[in-house]
């Protein structure tokens, strides 16, 4: 099987779906709870335009060695219907790596990139799968699904 070809000079590319992101000051990132189906509580007496599903999504992405070009990352939220949302502004940077935070040795070498973590509060309008699409210099290199479901009704017992 062919490797999915991405756009040079992008190596490669993760959409983690998860309820938490934690990012320490050491520059490490955890995901926690990865997950691809939420449940949407029934709340009664409130609108659903006025309810929101918490998801946190983490973008991990990896640049050739040596590419200092600027480059764009979009990011949009595709609907169950195909209605599309941008989700925040087009970000946009060159990612090469801080070869001194690294402390990369003389002569070696490592790949730029980027960890962009972002948390989302989703009007549970449509139930179903959604996405998560992520672009790159205006091209769509990935797209991630996750499900909006209803709460499972609980089995009541009899005494």
């Amino acid at each position: 099987m062919e490797p999915v070809k991405l756009p040079p000079p992008l190596l490669s590319i993760n959409v983690i779906i998860c309820e938490v992101i934690l990012a320490e000051t050491n520059h490490m990132v955890s995901a926690i709870r990865i997950a691809d189906v939420f449940h949407v509580h029934d709340v009664p007496n409130i609108p659903v335009e006025r309810q929101r599903v918490q998801i946190s999504v983490l973008l991990i992405g990896k640049i050739a060695v040596g590419d200092t070009a600027q480059h764009a990352i979009e990011v949009r939220l595709i609907r169950p219907d195909g209605n599309v949302t941008p989700i925040g502004k087009r970000f946009e940077d060159s990612f090469v790596p801080d070869v001194e935070r690294l402390n990369v040795p003389e002569g070696l070498s490592v790949p730029g990139g980027f960890n962009i973590s972002f948390r989302l509060a989703i009007e549970p309008k449509q139930l179903g799968t959604h996405y998560i699409a992520v672009s790159f210099d205006g091209t769509e290199i990935a797209r991630t699904p996750f499900t909006l479901l209803p709460r499972p009704v609980q089995a009541q017992t009899t005494d």
